[in-house]
């Protein structure tokens, strides 16, 4: 396999982060390492985050695609880099193996400082190490990290002291740190509210005041403790935090590729209170999360530029861009014949990098502007620019709308509820009062009908079936319901156009490299997707339209609005057809891509698995095709043809 060299970052870059009027522009990086979660997708990536070359061709990447800061997320990172003086039997190396992660972490540090990104660790507040769990008792959900992150919070004085000193001393031993954050809501039941938001301020205000005067200091709100007690904390402290205090929020929880507005943060919470009055003592940044497309490249940069105008206010600082059940750090998903030309999972998302941190750092730039950089960036990190840039790109834009459509036609919300790319779930909705359907974790017809969306302007199936929102000649004006019908055009619209565009490249030139034909494949694929939901949505609005027919309050007479049942089961499943055959082609398209199924942390873990009459233990979209088969077979035997 070729190896890359890791070039230097571009002079252009560096001018572009220090100029940009977004400030604050970052990237999610959680690590292997005391995991939030810990779970083969996970625990894969150990040893390529510890060989010194993946931050060596990481940090100037993402650096030439805009960004300029680094969030490396943890449940405790601190005691892999320090040995606490009155604490020592928090960390659990050997002086050689101490000295060794600590040459890592200075080197992690170190790019950051010379490639302009400042590089932030984000912990989980009170937990302590395990090794310091297990000698001494303290925290003792903390002996195996794996066993859960929800629960009654250790709110000892021990607890508190020991993460006061081993923060501080982290801070101290690596000056080029370029901050820290702390994310207040895992582990901190058992007290009320109050006492919970608190335990936050007395730990870490205090020293981010001592300590982060010239840094970042990351305080991620929830929820639970209410965004009024967060902002109380912060705006009534009395000492002088830190200019660059920002309080963090989930952008619509964990799906952020969904609809553009914000519409809620983690837990259901609006915000509101974090956002008017506009705030004092802080700035808000948005992490806008991705768990959602893992084997596909997300290239849609409208979507992009929609989501950055409709929410950097003057209130504003930034975005958080990444993911929580994926590192893209080794390659274990894309496994084309004689394995990838490339030798990090983020190398075949250059479409996606590129154009969040041109946007973030130029939300004027262009769709010239845009190819530059995405081609720039190929070239310099990913073996070869595109052979035609710019036709690569406007396809990629229409079909990966295909994401957006979908996540937003359910509102999701914590990370296992909707892996997107797949038309899955994981787990049930608890919040929202969503449909959820057993039989498997197919994103199933009624679940469809059901589903409240997340976009409030977005009518849903079963309100359009049952004539509550405008006919099928509503169009997404403004003030206008978006119907489902609406939605199915668009679709087909984007998707249709971006195929055609995707064959007369085709036409016109071969893939330049490798990592080209994979995201011409991945945008066909997006493509094909968006087009089997689309017929997925026809063919759930003729599933509610037959239920409201033989419900009670249905037509007597047999009649449905929108024709007799039998020309709605007609419909029903001629839709089901042309969607299960738009899905087949994707299969095909990526069969040569993706030939085996991968772990996906959405499938469960060893604390949260949701049975299923038909489960899936890893994700393939083969596996998907099949559960697709299943449904209309269901539908087959449930709703026998009637005699026209």
């Amino acid at each position: 396999m070729p190896c890359y060299s890791a070039p230097d970052v571009s002079k252009e870059a560096i001018e572009m982060n220090q100029s940009a009027p977004i400030p604050f522009r970052g990237v999610k990086l959680n690590l292997p390492w005391n995991s939030y979660r810990v779970h083969p997708s996970l625990t894969r990536h150990d040893a390529t985050m510890r060989d010194p070359e993946f931050w060596r061709r990481i940090i100037p990447f993402f650096a030439d695609c805009g960004f300029n800061a680094l969030t490396l997320w943890s449940i405790h990172p601190w005691s892999l880099m320090v040995r606490p003086r009155a604490w020592p039997d928090a960390c659990g190396f050997s002086d050689a193996e101490l000295a060794e992660w600590q040459a890592l972490w200075r080197l992690i540090f170190g790019l950051g400082r010379e490639h302009a990104i400042e590089v932030i660790p984000v912990c989980f507040n009170i937990f302590v190490s395990p090794e310091l769990a297990r000698s001494r008792g303290l925290a003792a959900y903390s002996g195996d990290l794996a066993t859960g992150y929800n629960g009654v919070g250790d709110y000892s004085p021990e607890v508190r002291a020991y993460n006061r000193e081993i923060v501080r001393e982290a801070i101290a031993a690596y000056p080029e740190m370029g901050g820290i954050g702390v994310s207040q809501n895992e582990r901190m039941e058992g007290v009320s509210l109050q006492e919970w938001q608190d335990w936050i301020a007395e730990t870490y205000f205090d020293l981010a005041e001592e300590l982060l005067q010239e840094k970042t200091f990351i305080v991620r709100a929830h929820t639970r403790p209410a965004p009024a007690m967060t902002r109380a904390a912060i705006e009534s402290y009395p000492g002088s935090l830190p200019q660059r205090t920002l309080v963090d929020l989930k952008f619509n929880w964990s799906h952020g590729h969904a609809a553009p507005g914000f519409e809620y943060m983690h837990e259901g919470d609006t915000g509101e209170a974090l956002r008017d009055p506009p705030p004092e003592r802080f700035k808000l940044v948005f992490t806008v999360r991705n768990e959602d497309f893992f084997g596909l490249e997300y290239g849609s940069t409208s979507f992009m530029r929609e989501l950055i105008e409709a929410n950097a206010r003057a209130d504003t600082a930034g975005f958080i861009i990444g993911s929580e059940c994926l590192i893209p750090a080794q390659e274990y998903i894309v496994r084309p014949p004689g394995g990838p030309q490339w030798d990090f999972l983020y190398q075949r998302q250059p479409l996606f990098w590129s154009g969040w941190g041109t946007l973030l750092a130029n939300p004027e730039a262009d769709e010239g502007i845009l190819t530059r950089r995405y081609a720039e960036v190929s070239a310099r990190h990913c073996g070869a620019a595109p052979s035609d840039a710019s036709a690569l790109f406007r396809a990629a834009d229409l079909a990966c709308r295909t994401a957006n459509h979908i996540a937003t036609s359910i509102a999701s919300t914590w990370d296992f509820t909707l892996y997107t790319e797949g038309m899955i779930k994981g787990v049930r909705q608890d919040w929202f009062g969503q449909p959820f359907d057993a039989a498997s974790p197919l994103l199933r017809l009624r679940e469809l009908a059901d589903a409240r969306p997340l976009d409030p302007r977005w009518c849903s199936i079963r309100e359009y079936a049952g004539g509550l929102a405008d006919d099928d000649s509503a169009g997404p004006d403004a003030g206008a319901p978006v119907s489902p019908a609406d939605r199915a055009n668009q679709l087909r619209s984007q998707c249709g156009a971006a195929l055609g565009l995707l064959r007369r490249l085709a036409v016109a030139t071969a893939p330049s490299s490798q990592i080209e034909g994979y995201e011409r494949a991945s945008a066909a694929a997006w493509a094909h997707l968006g087009l089997c939901f689309a017929e997925r949505i026809d063919a759930a609005v003729a599933l509610a339209r037959i239920e409201l027919a033989a419900s009670a309050d249905g037509p007597a007479d047999g009649d449905a609005d929108g024709g007799t049942l039998g020309e709605l089961k007609t419909d029903l499943f001629r839709a089901l057809s042309a969607a299960r055959g738009h899905y087949a082609e994707l299969c095909a398209t990526l069969d040569p891509w993706i030939p085996e199924p991968y772990e996906l942390l959405h499938l469960g873990d060893r604390y949260t698995a949701e049975r299923f009459d038909s489960p899936m233990e890893r994700f393939h979209h083969r596996a998907v095709l099949a559960l697709i088969d299943e449904e209309i077979a269901d539908l087959e035997r449930e709703l026998p043809a009637v005699p026209q």
